[in-house]
């Protein structure tokens, strides 16, 4: 929980950031990260592009964007915009949380609250996201 929450990625490690081909400052600069280099191979894969694609056309709204972010896009991701993209969807007032098993759930509760849930403010409103469209044909 405490990864989902709060934004602890390293942004120049996790986003993006620029580096030279080789060890030496004379070399082309080549974009890297994790998630950016996660993303070059989805989109390296003929069935992700498939499914992406099908997904974004039969669902515009809720499936229109690519979770991880195309690989074109992402080098125009700032530190701003991922923090504030952050502060609104990754927010205990957005979640919902299970509990699974034969545990003592007051414990568990007290336990959710004391560690995590106390740490924030409640937002006022949760984001909401639009129905899809209703089809007109199949």
């Amino acid at each position: 929980m405490e990864l989902t929450l709060k934004l602890l990625l390293s942004y120049r490690q996790e986003g993006w950031r620029l580096e030279s081909e080789k060890l030496d400052d004379s070399s082309r600069l080549l974009i890297t990260g994790v998630v950016y280099n996660e993303m070059k191979g989805v989109f390296s894969n003929s069935l992700n592009l498939l499914a992406q694609t099908v997904e974004n056309n039969l669902l515009p709204v809720s499936y229109g964007h690519v979770s991880g972010g195309h690989p074109d896009a992402i080098p125009s991701l700032s530190l701003e915009s991922l923090k504030k993209f952050h502060s609104t969807f990754y927010h205990p007032s957005n979640a919902t949380f299970y509990t699974y098993g034969n545990i003592e759930l007051e414990g568990c509760l007290e336990a959710l609250d004391t560690e995590c849930l106390s740490k924030f403010t409640a937002h006022p409103t949760s984001p909401q996201v639009p129905l899809e469209p209703r089809w007109k044909e199949p």
